[in-house]
């Protein structure tokens, strides 16, 4: 809303500027009205017409629920669990305060056209050409308001208004000068702290009267005669903000525009000045056309991807989900309603292809059965979890490699870390882990089963063995079979 203002304010005063330099003397009032009127309606569209120039943007996302802190007495308190019972930001306050000075304008505005209103219904009136004479009691110089002169009752019955000023105000009524003056007090209600507008009504006022002195002085001829006038009704200098007075402005320049003439080729040349101006105001404080998207667009255009990836991968899905009355439902996913599309997230990317190419999603199997439970959890099969995308395609090995090992040869095993083993000799490919080795046996326990125990070649007894508890290394005990079945175990501890 500011850089509107600005905006606005700123073509009011080149245009007001280019107005006072170069056409304000000029004898073509019926354009100088045009040009007025015109300026000010320019001056509120140009900043919202789409002209401008691209000037570059830069949004900034607001941090939801972020709180400011305040230090008090050393101590760092949260702003929303010490803020004020009542609180009015800036922006609020000034936009309370633009609406009650406003909203006093209008009402005075109101009052003044109602009071003009109700002058002509109360007193007595009469018609004069295209127009009717309100005859009022009060002293005052004759005015005009929309189609109505506003004249002293007594001053018209004596003959004492003379026939010229009467004619002038007719010119008033006749060219509408007061929608004019209207629509100019209807901007200050509105913008009422621009001093601009005050400015463009005394210069539309002033051309108001340029057109109907221009007015008398075609049809009477009698310049001198019609000063002299104008000049003796200076005395009775009651002005009303709306009406348009036979004495308002009387100064040397609107005595002088009475006898002023100007040429056609000046007319020509002002005209065509101002296409150029008007062009630079439309580019630099235009709306501009392309500025850089903002995050809302930037979210909206990510969200319709993201439903486009949806769609195509579920289309031929079978979905099973619970209804919003609870029931649950058995729908392909081309007849789901909208909102139960929407919980439905789009599948993740895939990973990217050995060459670093990214791939697409495969759309699931006609008659896939999808589970979309309440949490937004979604089960693609009776497994109740999502299987995870195909993996890509291993890239097909060149030909020259082919022809070098020959169709015999199998392929070359995949390659080994370089702490791995390598594998036996005579053997090709990848090889299974070895098993573990088997748990070390107690001696007691396999003295307990009949096992004879020799310890660096002498043979233990048998009731010591059984009690004996030490754990020896795989290594240096060795368990024998002889011919007739039975099993002695050697322990040699000896280096």
């Amino acid at each position: 809303m500011i850089i509107y203002i600005l905006k606005s304010t700123l073509c009011m005063a080149i245009l007001l500027l280019f107005y006072k330099w170069t056409i304000e003397d000029v004898v073509m009032h019926k354009f100088k009205r045009a040009y007025l009127l015109g300026a000010l309606i320019l001056s509120i569209l140009i900043p919202i017409t789409p002209t401008g120039y691209a000037y570059s943007r830069v949004s900034i996302d607001p941090i939801e629920n972020s709180t400011s802190s305040i230090l008090i007495d050393g101590f760092t308190s949260n702003s929303e669990e010490i803020g004020p019972i009542f609180s009015l930001s800036l922006p609020t306050a000034i936009a309370i305060i633009f609406i009650l000075i406003s909203g006093l304008l209008f009402i005075r505005f109101s009052r003044n056209i109602i009071s003009l209103i109700r002058k002509a219904s109360e007193n007595s009136s009469q018609a004069y050409h295209t127009t009717r004479l309100i005859l009022l009691e009060e002293i005052i110089a004759p005015h005009t308001f929309l189609d109505k002169i506003y004249i002293n009752k007594q001053d018209y019955l004596d003959g004492r208004i003379n026939e010229k000023l009467l004619t002038h105000e007719l010119a008033h009524a006749d060219q509408r000068h007061s929608w004019d003056v209207i629509f100019v007090e209807f901007l200050i209600c509105i913008f009422w702290f621009n001093p601009l507008l005050k400015i463009y009504k005394q210069c539309i006022q002033l051309n108001h009267e340029f057109l109907a002195d221009e007015v008398v002085v075609n049809k009477y001829q009698q310049v001198k005669n019609y000063q002299y006038l104008l000049l003796d009704t200076i005395k009775n200098n009651n002005q009303i903000s709306l009406a348009s007075s036979i004495n308002f402005s009387l100064t040397k320049k609107r005595l002088e525009m009475m006898t002023k003439k100007s040429t056609a080729r000046r007319k020509n040349m002002l005209v065509l000045s101002m296409t150029p101006m008007i062009l630079v105001l439309l580019v630099a404080f235009g709306r501009p056309v392309a500025a850089q998207t903002d995050t809302k667009t930037n979210q909206s255009k990510i969200d319709q991807n993201e439903n486009l990836l949806r769609d195509s991968y579920f289309q031929e899905a079978i979905i099973h989900y619970t209804g919003e009355d609870g029931n649950e439902y058995v729908n392909k996913y081309s007849t789901l309603p909208k909102y139960m599309k929407d919980k439905m997230m789009p599948p993740p990317p895939p990973p990217p292809s050995p060459d670093g190419q990214y791939q697409s999603h495969s759309p699931l199997k006609k008659g896939t059965i999808v589970t979309l439970k309440e949490n937004g959890a979604i089960v693609i099969g009776g497994d109740g979890s999502i299987p995870p995308p195909p993996p890509p395609s291993a890239p097909s090995a060149p030909k020259s490699a082919n022809k070098v090992r020959g169709a015999g040869f199998p392929p070359p095993p995949p390659p080994t870390s370089a702490n791995a083993p390598a594998p036996p000799n005579g053997i090709i490919g990848n090889m299974p882990p070895p098993p573990p080795p088997p748990p070390i046996p107690l001696v007691k326990d396999l003295a307990r089963q009949g096992v004879t125990i020799f310890l660096n070649g002498i043979k233990v007894k048998d009731d010591v063995a059984k009690t004996m508890y030490e754990e020896f290394d795989s290594k240096t005990m060795k368990l024998k079979t002889a011919s007739d079945g039975t099993k002695s175990l050697h322990i040699e501890t000896r280096e």
